[in-house]
């Protein structure tokens, strides 16, 4: 999981651009970079931890705020301004979330019946053979289709999994905007 959060957040969505990180001298030369540590710790796994540890981190950049950094010339090192009235908000280009599904297929009287599940906990992973990840940027652009396993109509399943993620989108881009 650590691998596709950080693909996510530096290969898919490019969340924070290099710019908000730099720290520069008085004559604009960048002398060193902020480094943000992620660290996620999940208290409960009810629901998708995927997309759960992927909201956490971008609500927490969103309310991230970096000290005044500035290059001292004299001891040739970064110093920070230690006013919390100095601080200033991380910059991000843009908010994007993920929502994870999982195809549940059964053989039944009728035939094969499949069924989308949003938002799978580790159980309905576990009888799922197939599985959707969708990640959602502003304006409902698609920025990654992960799919794995399974044989249903692709052409039905994906336009359903997409339609979903943009409505998810829209709950967390509510919810942040409301916090």
């Amino acid at each position: 999981m650590a691998e596709l959060l950080r693909s996510l957040l530096i290969d898919t969505t490019a969340l924070i651009p290099a710019s908000t990180l730099r720290i520069q001298d008085s004559d604009g030369e960048t002398k060193a970079y902020w480094a943000l540590y992620i660290d996620v710790v999940c208290i409960s796994l009810d629901g998708n931890i995927q997309d759960t540890a992927w909201a956490s981190i971008v609500a927490a950049l969103r309310s991230t705020r970096l000290p005044n950094a500035f290059w001292d010339v004299d001891k040739e090192q970064v110093l920070c301004d230690p006013d919390p009235m100095t601080y200033r908000q991380l910059e991000m280009k843009s908010l994007a979330f993920t929502a994870s599904f999982c195809v549940y297929t059964h053989e039944g009287e009728d035939g094969e019946e499949s069924w989308i599940l949003s938002d799978p906990d580790e159980f309905e992973e576990s009888v799922c053979m197939e599985r959707v990840l969708v990640c959602i940027k502003e304006g409902g652009v698609i920025a990654k289709i992960e799919k794995s396993g399974g044989l249903t109509d692709v052409a039905n399943t994906i336009p359903t999994c997409v339609q979903r993620a943009k409505k998810r989108y829209e709950t967390w881009e509510q919810m942040l905007n409301e916090w």
